[in-house]
């Protein structure tokens, strides 16, 4: 890489920025703007050249959703990345459908942000084992066993490690295969749960 990405935080904890500031620079990463809620995302991204944006999602005046529906809509080669405490799965569905590419929650280790920079940076989306097991888990309504689902046995194998809660990578390794061959079984499956 010849030159640093550009990274905007915006938190209202000074200490969070700080924590990102202190592990990211480190890497070949270069903190352009820093910001305490959504307006001033807005603001930062408007006024700043930036590559990727970590944003929380509860903040005084613009939340983090609200900064993400306009950001996205006004700037679609925006990468942006959503660290936050909050783990509903509404949120986390509105906040994908807004334009986030990566959710993490604020338990990730810095390898696992550098890990969600580097997949949002070559256009992959990146969401922390607890909020895909979440997500996946939300699928599969409380009334319905596995017994009323017909899964092939290689189906049956990803929905086994999927409860084990590995991420599509980890299930990728595993079985030595692509990350789009995981993602269509997957897809699979939730469309055969939901029918």
């Amino acid at each position: 890489m010849d030159s640093k990405l550009k990274i905007a935080i915006v938190d209202d904890h000074q200490f969070i920025i700080d924590g990102l500031k202190a592990n990211l620079s480190k890497k070949l990463y270069e903190i352009v703007a820093e910001g305490k809620n959504g307006n001033e995302a807005i603001e930062i991204i408007n006024s700043t050249s930036v590559d990727v944006l970590i944003i929380d999602m509860n903040m005084p005046e613009l939340n983090g959703l609200e900064a993400v529906k306009h950001l996205s809509k006004k700037y679609p080669s925006l990468k942006i990345i959503v660290l936050t405490l909050v783990d509903e799965i509404p949120i986390i569905r509105n906040m994908i459908k807004s334009g986030a590419m990566g959710y993490l929650l604020k338990s990730a280790t810095p390898d696992e942000i550098d890990n969600a920079i580097e997949h949002v940076v070559k256009e992959k989306s990146y969401y922390s084992k607890e909020v895909t097991d979440s997500m996946f888990q939300d699928l599969i309504p409380e009334k319905k066993t596995p017994h009323h689902v017909t899964l092939t046995d290689f189906e049956s194998k990803v929905l086994a490690l999927v409860k084990k809660e590995h991420t599509t990578e980890e299930i990728t390794k595993k079985l030595n295969l692509h990350t789009q061959t995981i993602e269509n079984v997957r897809r699979n499956i939730e469309n055969k749960i939901n029918k």
